[in-house]
């Protein structure tokens, strides 16, 4: 996946990127990072930025993963609408009030989510891309799972440039509880003029 990317921002041929990832998406920014380098392209890549990422596969996802039993956890939990609702309910604490963790589950292809999932336990952590010689921001939400907080100093060991935020009162999805601060750190949006630098 990271190597498809990769080739396609090859293809675009423009240098400078941010390359940015949410969640479970951080790591794949790292992976086509790495790719871009071991291809000799890292002029195309300036900057990582990883928002609210995972290192590791929390237990709690690793549940999804057990033979015959983890699809069937997924399914309660993720591809229906009581399911998602009582999940939502259930992580309420890491969240704005607003906001609704389980809502997008309605809309993706579960099978296609859960293979993701797999690939994601299955890619390594944070300690394959030592080395790793580009800027660096990691941002994350104050309420966010602890799992995340962990990860957070996992991935800053890892990248000891990275600059680290902590987003105050936002949960696990910064991008949408924070989105004027993630866009002055992630993009350098400039207020008021509406320009990014």
């Amino acid at each position: 996946m990271a190597r498809d990317v990769a080739l396609e921002l090859i293809g675009l041929n423009r240098k400078g990127l941010t390359l940015v990832g949410s969640c479970s998406g951080a790591i794949l920014t790292a992976f086509v990072a790495r790719e871009l380098v071991q291809m000799e392209r890292q002029d195309l890549v300036s900057r990582l930025v990883m928002i609210d990422p995972f290192a590791f596969c929390p237990w709690y996802f690793q549940l999804f993963l057990i033979p015959i039993v983890g699809p069937l956890m997924y399914a309660t939990a993720f591809a229906n609408p009581l399911g998602r609702g009582i999940t939502n309910l259930f992580l309420r604490d890491k969240r704005a009030r607003e906001t609704h963790l389980t809502r997008d589950f309605a809309e993706v292809n579960h099978w296609v989510v859960w293979k993701y999932l797999k690939m994601l336990s299955e890619c390594g952590g944070p300690d394959q891309f030592r080395g790793l010689d580009l800027p660096v921001d990691i941002l994350y939400g104050e309420k966010t799972f602890s799992a995340v907080q962990e990860s957070v100093q996992e991935w800053k060991g890892a990248l000891p440039q990275a600059r680290v935020t902590e987003l105050k009162g936002v949960g696990h999805l910064p991008i949408q509880e924070g989105a004027k601060r993630v866009a002055e750190i992630a993009f350098k949006y400039v207020e008021g003029g509406g320009v990014f630098k």
